[in-house]
């Protein structure tokens, strides 16, 4: 993850909006920075940080390395290391105090245990038969109830579209229990995309006109094939872009343990994904791009495991009465390609592949070990070029016989996106994910309606001051930030969309305020009567990073009362508008 180095601000200082409002914060306030009269502050540096976890020759991790055993390449040019931490196994540590009534947040501090080795277990049911996936469910209920570490564990589903069946937990009851609202069906699209055409014994002029007929259903079949395929690439990559969209607020070094059947197919993440056909040349590079950014960007490292288990290398079945090589793939090669993509993937971002054995817990178990001890090293790169271009990162260990696993590189991001229609783009995508963005942390207190006659609510959005980014220069301070409030119904239509920027500028002499009691942006909502969920994206307009928070609204309001707004805590009372 790139951090840029900028002041930014603090929370409880109050923008109002709409309406005046505030609210107390129990954080306690950082220490103030001191900044010179006349600072001029540049978005052009920036801390990468790349987590590694050091092996021997016997495969054992290898702890207690010094900053002095490191050496990092970026595109082979040795990098000076800013800040040098070894993170090792957690204790437990008790859960954080329950939210105040009707407040709801992205922050995993705030949700959650915030780990410095996050664990998620992904179970896949797009790729993945019914049959391998119960088997998997059976294998990592094993592992769960074996896993004696303190590691905080989270347990998401592919099914098809991407669910949290539980956050980071160190109760393993509680994982467990998330196990059993997991379906183990096949899914649509899969049973779409392996479907072949029916083959039989005939002869003579019978079998000449059959075969021609065959032919002709294969072609049939192979397009619907193609079809349900692509569709599985599709959600496949977007769930992998919401994960990561999903942890960017979770510090460190995360590991995603993937258990599926299986991506749809060969990928080759640096080179053209094609699927093809006369009508229909379809390429997957810039969607599967976007994804490995995301996830590289987020310190995420793949760990896939094969829930097929072991598996045959023929291509020949009793059940295949005729082969032709030039239409049907061997079952050797397709499952090559396969496990040539779980190592693509992993390799990439750091993790490691595990497929053909049975073992699944067994795997389960070290991709989660593989996690406890790493390191993490952040410099600055010398390069000054931030293009958008990927550089290629190497790790080095002074020790003897040391194996080293980090991601391969980054994306050059440059500070501020220029682009107005991928910053749109990135926050109608956030809008309809269905699992919050961390990228920007904040909390949403919801205010009932004065009365039932005019459902008009009072959203209180609290920023903490490490995600507002701000430009400093000639003793002002400007920035802004992009709020979208998205109202749906019980069946996920939209009903309404409100959009706003806020501009933030002031003067040096307030930035201490700013820094201390940070912002409270209060927005008054008209509910339609239809509402019943409520999207809340917060995006900063100079970094593009984006927050989202879910709100059940329409629940709420019926054990809500209507009440007059209550007087702000600890700030000066100020009028209403």
């Amino acid at each position: 993850m790139a951090y840029p180095a900028v002041h930014r601000l603090g929370p409880g200082f109050l923008i109002l909006i709409g309406a005046w409002c505030a609210s107390a914060q129990n954080a306690t306030p950082p220490k103030a920075t001191q900044v010179a009269p006349g600072t001029t502050l540049s978005v052009t540096t920036r801390l990468v940080q790349v987590a590694a976890v050091v092996h021997n020759r016997d495969g054992k991790q290898v702890r207690g390395l010094a900053l002095g055993d490191f050496t990092v390449l970026d595109q082979g040019v040795p990098q000076h290391i800013a800040h040098f931490s070894e993170i090792a196994e957690q204790r437990p540590f008790p859960p954080p105090p329950p939210l105040a009534p009707n407040v709801f947040s992205n922050r995993f501090e705030d949700i959650g245990p915030a780990p410095a080795n996050a664990v998620v277990l992904l179970l896949d049911a797009l790729n993945t038969g019914s049959e391998d996936l119960s088997y998997a469910r059976l294998q990592t209920t094993k592992f769960l109830q074996n896993l004696s570490s303190p590691t905080p564990v989270a347990v998401y589903a592919l099914e098809p579209n991407l669910r949290i069946l539980q956050e980071f937990t160190v109760d393993r009851s509680l994982s467990l229990k998330a196990l059993e609202f997991f379906s183990a069906a096949t899914s649509g699209e899969l049973s779409g995309s392996v479907g072949e055409a029916p083959d039989f014994l005939l002869s003579g002029q019978e079998a000449q006109r059959y075969e021609e007929f065959l032919d002709r259903a294969r072609d049939m079949n192979a397009a619907l094939n193609r079809h349900y395929m692509i569709h599985r690439v599709e959600k496949t990559v977007i769930a992998l872009d919401e994960i990561a969209h999903h942890l960017s607020g979770v510090p460190g070094r995360k590991s995603l343990i993937w258990i599926s059947g299986g991506f749809p197919v060969a990928v080759a993440l640096d080179g053209n994904l094609r699927i093809e056909s006369e009508s229909e040349p379809r390429s997957f590079a810039p969607l599967i791009e976007g994804a490995a950014r995301a996830l590289t960007s987020s310190n995420i490292a793949i760990y896939p495991v094969d829930a097929r288990g072991l598996m045959t290398y023929s291509g020949f079945h009793a059940s295949i009465r005729s082969v032709r090589p030039d239409k049907h793939p061997s079952l050797s090669s397709i499952t090559a390609a396969e496990m040539a993509t779980m190592d693509t993937l992993a390799e990439r971002t750091g993790g490691r592949a595990f497929y053909n054995s049975n073992d699944i817990a067994g795997a389960l178990a070290k991709s989660s070990e593989d996690g406890q001890t790493s390191y993490l090293l952040d410099f600055y790169p010398s390069h000054g070029k931030w293009d958008g271009s990927f550089h290629a990162i190497k790790v080095l260990v002074n020790y003897p016989g040391a194996h080293v696993r980090s991601r391969r590189g980054y994306y050059a991001k440059p500070d501020t996106v220029d682009n107005l229609v991928a910053r749109e783009a990135g926050l109608l995508a956030t809008l309809w994910d269905p699992v919050d963005a961390t990228g920007l942390g904040f909390r949403v207190a919801v205010e009932a309606p004065e009365s039932r006659n005019n459902p008009v609510i009072t959203l209180t959005l609290s920023i903490p001051w490490r995600e507002v980014l701000l430009q400093g220069q000639n003793g002002s301070w400007k920035g802004g930030l992009e709020l979208l409030c998205l109202q749906r119904d019980a069946q996920g239509k939209e009903l309404s969309l409100e959009q706003r920027h806020i501009d933030l500028a002031f003067e040096e002499s307030r930035l201490e305020d700013f820094q201390h009691n940070g912002f409270h942006i209060a927005q008054r909502l008209s509910l339609a009567s239809a509402t019943k969920f409520l999207r809340v994206v917060v995006s900063d307009s100079l970094t593009h990073q984006i927050g989202s928070v879910r709100v059940p609204v329409r629940s709420l309001l019926e054990k809500m009362q209507p009440a007059e707004p209550a007087a702000a805590v600890g700030h000066s009372q100020l009028p209403r508008k």
